[in-house]
């Protein structure tokens, strides 16, 4: 696990539920598949939607290396983990 700190096709179809009762947003958006810089556009849109405390898992194809970058000046912590097919998990939380 990188402590740079799972499946819809599109944004429009992320997948969005209650957080554990404290009233925080879940989303989860699947970015496998799809060419650059697609992903980051898709998850980026994403993550402006969530509020303070709103969880976000990307699933991505690669360690998404500039969307890394881009989430660090916008205050979006973030954890990564390497799957067992290469695939990546990245977990995102607006504070």
């Amino acid at each position: 696990m990188n402590l740079d700190t799972p499946h819809a096709d599109t944004l429009e179809n992320h997948t969005a539920s209650p957080d554990g009762g404290d009233g925080a947003m879940r989303m989860e958006v699947d970015a496998r598949g799809l060419e650059p810089p697609e992903p980051m556009i898709r998850i980026l849109a994403a993550v402006e939607t969530l509020g303070a405390g709103g969880v976000l898992l990307a699933r991505t194809d690669r360690r998404p290396v500039y969307l890394l970058e881009t989430l660090s000046a916008r205050g979006v912590r973030r954890v990564t983990e390497e799957q067992t097919h290469g695939h990546w998990i990245i977990t995102l939380r607006r504070a």
